[in-house]
């Protein structure tokens, strides 16, 4: 199975743990990553992740998660055709950056892309129909209540 994780998931093992939901998500990504070391999964990164996360103030959050994305099988590089998608996405309301991610999941063809961010999924689950099969958008403890 092909996934797609968003800077979202990839910086949840930094947000405070204290919050059980967020606890929850960081051990669920954790449990992906391990499966995704395991040959379980095939992840697929992207242009706009390493872009994300460049951006990122904290160097050391910055540089573990740069590490995480030397990891990813495969590597969608942006292209005009994303960026046309992308903004058709972002006519139904995804937030820009969110379009780019969804976007570039869809040209790479995954299954699923992860994310911790509720109002992507809120507005993933509205325009579902809208999406390029065969993705879909979930959060990473849905998906492994699915997958186990």
């Amino acid at each position: 199975m092909r996934l797609y994780m968003d800077t979202c998931c990839l910086k949840r093992p930094y947000d405070d743990q204290m919050q059980p939901r967020i606890r929850a998500e960081t051990e669920a990504v954790q449990i992906i990553h391990d499966a995704i070391e395991k040959g379980k999964f095939t992840w697929i990164g992207s242009e706009i992740l390493n872009y994300e996360n460049s951006r990122n103030p904290h160097p050391e959050r910055r540089d573990e998660v740069e590490a995480l994305l030397g990891q990813v099988s495969e590597f969608v590089e942006l292209t005009d055709e994303i960026e046309h998608r992308a903004t058709q996405l972002e006519s139904l309301g995804f937030a820009a950056l969110d379009a780019l991610h969804l976007a570039s999941a869809e040209s790479a063809k995954v299954s699923v892309l992860l994310t911790c961010d509720e109002a992507f999924l809120k507005i993933a689950k509205r325009h579902f129909d809208s999406l390029q099969a065969p993705v879909r958008v979930q959060n990473p403890i849905t998906f492994l209540e699915e997958v186990v």
